[in-house]
């Protein structure tokens, strides 16, 4: 290394050292005393939109608590009011008994117009886990409105009562409060290890030489962890619900009862993290999980527990969740790290794939590396959502495919069940993603023997496809029949291909209106339910990546040929258009001005192909500057999870 490059490289340390010490001082120490919310009620509540019950003079409300750990330093509860109430609130907690543990006294003039209001205990209460307690709210000299906010939860059968009478199976939004946020110290120090971790053997493995698959799957092992650690569990969309399927299907592994009433997933105590999970976006739920994985469990859970149906999706989905969540429940782990578990062996099922995918890719590894450590792409493939199998089989099945095409001499029988297992994943899953299987048109005859015995297998890969698909999609299929969302007309099968011209036209608006937006979405968040987007900068900085990844270099130049390039897009465009159709019928009422559901990270499995097509000899780089496309791509992720950080910490 030159001494310029000392240099430079010197000064980024120390700029970037210098700005996470500032951080800390100024914003990670400010929130470190905030209070640990460690159960809250209505997760993702919207003070705008919930329902809300008005306190009266001489009325009570209450509400029953369920304590589910072995002391608590506070509770709160969420309101608004109007810019002119004044008067007095007393809120009461009662045990199970009825009797008056405390009562604390509110000035309502002091009260903000819109927040979640905290009250303490002197001292920590002991509480057993399982009581239930009641908060009990009054009113003196109260002029002007103020309103408690309510809503819906399914988990939960204790609603609010005014003057001992329910009102229509609404809960309180309120949280019980234990302790202070103290450990997002950690979660920061964990962070900047790790950053620091993964560039320094990023640029060692690049330094060496090693192999791309090599310096991919060891960024990836350790910014996965990051990913995992910043980004809490059930905030990538309907984690949750994707975690009581592979929980369920852990059951059935191991043998034990899988559902209890109605079909609703019967669970161990271990599952109950589901129900009494905080605030989706919070601080404190980086307490709660950073704590409960290290052992110091913030709650305690019941023996057993019956939480919401799970998914009809094949077991083989969730594999990597599966086999983690059973070793997890044999080690028998607390709730919080039998969710790490199961991401973390989702991350390795990722990486592994991930893996011989750029190892037997014969060009465009560069674009590989840099699609599979995207931001959005480890969020999707770190959390219980099926992507990890489903990602992992789209790109390997590319990236096998242009082997075949490109290398392998003669097909043989693994080669075709090493085609065949993503397909079937594939189909399994999300059967739109099957066009990418036309690569095989570009396979010359002579590989498999004749055009005859081609012929033969392109019928039993395809049948193979559709037979997957209607085995296990069958349910999804029927469930379209309903013509109704929420009682709006929606679009069908028959109303869609009936009218061919019209729904074309349909989907191209919806193109117009919308593609800024997925290409926006597939590389720039925003990440599950945080609603946090990369900044333009950032997004501009990716991009730029990209532009960079798809130009060949002097002396490796690969010709993408015109059939290659028009099967390419075909398979993007069909894909495409398979989602929209899909999406139309499954999600979209004939009011709805586009067609809606479709996000940009449903983009990412035909996004090598695109990048792949336009790639071309006409610009051609004369100095290697992958090191550079490496380090950029897991700077990006690396900022991307500093934004969201920030973000969360600041969120109460």
């Amino acid at each position: 290394m030159s001494k310029k490059k000392a240099i430079i490289i010197g000064s980024f340390l120390v700029l970037i050292i210098g700005f996470l010490a500032v951080f800390y001082k100024r914003e990670v120490l400010s929130v470190m005393t905030e209070p640990n919310v460690i159960y809250k009620e209505i997760r993702g509540m919207n003070i705008e939109t919930n329902t809300k019950v008005g306190l009266r003079e001489k009325e009570s409300v209450t509400q029953k608590i369920h304590m589910i750990s072995n002391e608590i330093s506070g509770l709160n509860f969420t309101y608004e009011r109007d810019d002119i109430a004044q008067g007095l609130i007393y809120l009461t907690l009662k045990d199970q008994d009825g009797q008056e543990i405390k009562q604390w006294e509110i000035i309502v003039e002091t009260m903000p117009e819109k927040e979640t209001y905290n009250v303490f205990f002197e001292e920590p209460l002991k509480v057993h886990p399982g009581d239930v307690y009641t908060m009990e709210f009054t009113s003196k000299k109260l002029e002007g409105d103020v309103r408690l906010i309510t809503g819906r939860d399914e988990l939960t059968d204790r609603f609010i009562h005014v003057d001992g009478k329910e009102i229509d199976e609404k809960v309180l939004g309120y949280g019980i409060i234990n302790g202070n946020c103290m450990s997002i110290k950690w979660i920061f120090g964990l962070f900047v290890f790790g950053g620091f971790l993964s560039l320094a053997l990023t640029i060692i493995l690049i330094w060496k030489k090693k192999e791309v698959e090599k310096i991919f799957v060891t960024s990836i092992l350790v910014l996965g962890c990051i990913v995992i650690l910043i980004i809490p569990p059930f905030i990538s969309p309907d984690e949750g619900v994707h975690f009581i399927t592979a929980y369920t299907q852990s059951s059935k592994l191991l043998g034990r009862p899988v559902t209890g009433d109605q079909g609703r997933a019967l669970v161990d105590g271990d599952a109950y993290i589901y129900r009494v999970s905080p605030t989706l976006k919070s601080r404190s739920s980086y307490v709660r999980f950073f704590k409960g994985a290290i052992g110091r469990e913030v709650s305690v859970s019941p023996k057993e527990d019956i939480l919401r149906s799970p998914l009809s999706v094949p077991g083989f989905a969730y594999a990597p969740q599966v086999i983690g969540i059973s070793i997890g429940r044999l080690l028998h782990v607390n709730g919080e790290q039998l969710m790490y578990i199961g991401r973390l062996f989702a991350l390795l099922c990722y990486g592994f794939i991930m893996y011989w995918a750029i190892k037997l890719l014969p060009y465009g590894k560069n674009i590989y590396y840099l699609i599979g450590i995207l931001p959005m792409t480890l969020q999707m493939t770190t959390s219980f959502n099926y992507d990890s199998v489903l990602l992992g089989s789209c790109f390997f099945l590319i990236a096998y495919l242009l082997y075949l095409k490109e290398s392998k001499k003669k097909i043989g029988i693994k080669d075709y069940i090493l085609v065949l297992l993503p397909i079937i994943a594939i189909a399994g899953i999300k059967p739109v993603y099957l066009p990418i299987l036309a690569i095989a048109f570009l396979i010359p005859k002579e590989r498999f023997g004749n055009g005859i015995i081609k012929t033969i297998a392109a019928c039993v890969m395809g049948g193979c496809a559709i037979l997957t698909t209607l085995i296990t999609r069958m349910t999804n299929i029927s469930g379209l029949v309903n013509p109704e969302i929420e009682g709006v007309p929606r679009y069908t099968i028959a109303s869609v291909l009936g009218n061919p011209v019209s729904s074309l036209t349909y989907m191209m608006n919806t193109l117009i209106d919308k593609l800024s937006y997925y290409i926006e979405t597939m590389v720039g968040g925003p990440y599950g339910w945080l609603e946090i987007e990369t900044p333009s900068l950032l997004l501009a900085f990716t991009i730029l990546l990209f532009g960079l990844a798809v130009i060949q270099r002097d002396g490796k130049v690969r010709h993408i040929y015109a059939k290659e390039r028009w099967c390419y897009g075909l398979i993007s465009v069909g894909t495409l258009f398979l989602l929209l159709f899909v999406m139309m019928i499954d999600h979209t009422t004939v009011l709805s001005p586009y067609i809606e559901g479709v996000q940009g990270r449903y983009l990412l499995p035909v996004l090598p192909l695109v990048l792949l097509m336009v790639s071309n000899k006409s610009v051609v780089l004369r100095k290697n500057i992958d090191a550079y496309i490496y380090v950029g791509a897991n700077m990006v992720t690396l900022t991307t999870m500093f934004y969201i950080f920030r973000e969360i910490i600041h969120s109460p």
